[in-house]
């Protein structure tokens, strides 16, 4: 009877743990602020403005690209056909003002997009990752990416 008991115990046990691990391995999903939905909108920010939003403890989202790159207007077509199919605001700025603002740690190629929540970065697009190619050579793959992380 101890055994059945012990062995009913640890399954139980198990069974939680299992779920638990299932529960809090995948980062759950969070909307944008507000503001920045229903609205189809590429907006041109500086990073004062920026600034602003972050210390404001701000959820959105930052498009940078570099002027003369053809990989950033590839990327920026891309921004914008995601923005008007999903209904957001997206700003955009110039790369090397906001790597040289030091607001996206380890910020290092361009183009990139940025998301922030509560006014910290939660991810970006890295141009030298393998992980991250999809979303720069498509919409589908931008719309998995920006999907992880944020309710569309």
């Amino acid at each position: 009877m101890k055994r059945l008991t012990a062995g009913i115990i640890l399954l139980v046990t198990l069974v939680i743990c299992v779920a638990a691990f299932l529960i809090f391995r995948q980062p759950a999903t969070f909307r944008l602020d507000p503001e920045y939905y229903d609205t189809a909108q590429i907006e041109d920010i500086d990073i004062a403005e920026l600034r602003e939003l972050v210390d404001e403890r701000k959820t959105f989202a930052v498009f940078a690209h570099q002027p003369g790159c053809q990989t950033s207007v590839e990327l920026s077509q891309i921004v914008q056909d995601f923005s008007a199919e999903h209904q957001l605001k997206i700003y955009q700025t110039n790369f090397s003002d906001l790597k040289a603002s030091g607001l996206v740690p380890n910020l290092r190629f361009y183009p990139t997009f940025v998301i922030f929540r509560d006014g910290e970065v939660v991810a970006f697009l890295a141009a030298d990752s393998d992980e991250d190619a999809a979303a720069f050579s498509s919409l589908d793959g931008f719309t998995k990416w920006f999907s992880k992380y944020v309710e569309v």
